[in-house]
């Protein structure tokens, strides 16, 4: 799936944090519940933002298999 959070991004504007965590919950979920046996991967980071710090709570709560998850940082 990418770059996750840098797609993301564009489409908060308006939103606060709370309607951007249902919004993620719920999508995450239904990736985890359409493809549960496909190999899924998701690029978050290196840099700080909303959606970054949403997804890792987010996977935190759900514990779900899918998708996998790498956080991309940089060493600077």
């Amino acid at each position: 799936l990418g770059q996750l959070d840098a797609l993301l991004m564009p489409f908060t504007k308006g939103l606060d944090t709370d309607a951007i965590y249902r919004k993620l919950k719920r999508f995450w979920i239904l990736l985890d519940r359409t493809l549960p046996d496909a190999f899924m991967h998701v690029n978050i980071g290196p840099t700080d933002n909303i959606i970054c710090r949403t997804i890792l709570r987010i996977d935190a709560e759900l514990q779900q298999i899918a998708p996998n998850l790498t956080f991309m940082y940089d060493p600077a």
